[in-house]
């Protein structure tokens, strides 16, 4: 229920996705007396996960109010949908896996990341796996998988081609000297992905909250640690994201909303209990359960370009790209 643990997992970004129509220019709104030049409306639209909570936390704080935006926040039914209404100009902003992005790029959607989002914490080479995250790949009662190469010539579903946990076993396969196109990839949903596994019609499956948690009830184990393949410690896997049209009709907004979700971040990082309470708000899961799971949060105080050209050159490497993307001007400076 947190940022350790709550992996979102995008879809690759559909072709059709050419073109980035504006939602509009900074408006004057009205808001408060101090907002001589107005109120900018921003809408988010997020997939389930701790992004919206975000948005939450920032309104309760009056972050954004203070920044002269009035933020809204709706839920997506995943990252790739999120990132469609974003480019098609019905929603202003979202956070976007890294390897989605670097991929929207590779195929020349113009993008901008404003902000870090999910992010592994700092010292997860020393932590606990499923302190770091719960999400992975998780194998049937009784299954014996050594190493992530043992996956080879195996049906494994993951819940979009492309999307961040094939990344992640993609990368850890070639770690492994193996080649990740001998996987036979299987997109499915994630309660499906469940079922298909403990009847043994997958020999894999990607499971995110709480579907990890049921998989583990009901024996299943996540043998392979893939998560540190792909990101490093202390990096972001997803970001704050909007459209390189909307950026330009907005640019100062943007830059407003940049600044006020990483302030958002950094109180929460020293205010766990407020935070969870936000989170609670957000996702209706009740405060206890919050409690139970959530670990001090973590977010980097803003982006590196390393961040993306990390990626870029694994994905490189495991030929999911055939050529580096320009990637110099995504992050906003």
């Amino acid at each position: 229920m947190h940022n350790r643990s709550l992996l979102a997992f995008a879809g690759a970004v559909s072709l059709l996705l050419a073109g980035c129509a504006s939602s509009g220019t900074d408006s004057k709104a009205g808001g408060d007396s101090s907002c001589s030049d107005g109120v900018t409306p921003i809408k988010a639209l997020v997939a389930p996960g701790q992004a919206g909570a975000e948005i939450v936390f920032g309104n309760t704080l009056g972050y954004f109010k203070d920044a002269c935006l009035d933020v809204s926040v709706q839920t997506a039914q995943s990252p790739a949908a999120s990132l469609a209404a974003v480019t098609g100009g019905s929603a202003d902003v979202t956070f976007t896996p890294v390897n989605v992005l670097v991929n929207a790029t590779a195929k020349g959607l113009k993008l901008k990341a404003l902000a870090p989002d999910s992010s592994i914490p700092p010292d997860a080479e020393n932590m606990p796996y499923d302190k770091v995250t719960t999400s992975e790949f998780y194998v049937a009662p009784g299954t014996t998988v050594g190493k992530a190469t043992d996956l080879e010539g195996k049906v494994v579903s993951v819940a979009a081609r492309g999307d961040s946990s094939e990344m992640r076993l993609a990368a850890t396969i070639v770690d492994e000297g193996g080649d990740p196109s001998k996987v036979k990839w299987t997109p499915l949903d994630f309660p499906t992905a469940l079922q298909q596994l403990m009847d043994g019609k997958v020999y894999a499956a990607a499971l995110v909250e709480p579907f990890a948690t049921g998989a583990k009830e009901k024996g299943a184990t996540a043998p392979v640690h893939t998560i540190l393949h792909l990101y490093k410690a202390g990096a972001p896997y997803t970001m704050w994201t909007t459209s390189g049209a909307l950026y330009d009709s907005k640019k100062e907004a943007m830059k407003r909303f940049s600044t006020a979700i990483m302030k958002v971040q950094q109180y929460a990082m020293t205010h766990k209990d407020a935070w969870d309470k936000a989170q609670s708000e957000y996702s209706k899961v009740p405060l206890e359960t919050i409690q139970a799971v959530s670990e001090v949060p973590y977010w980097p105080k803003g982006l590196a370009q390393e961040d993306l050209t990390r990626v870029a050159d694994i994905m490189l490497k495991a030929d999911y790209l055939k050529k580096m993307p320009d990637l110099s001007d995504v992050i906003v400076k």
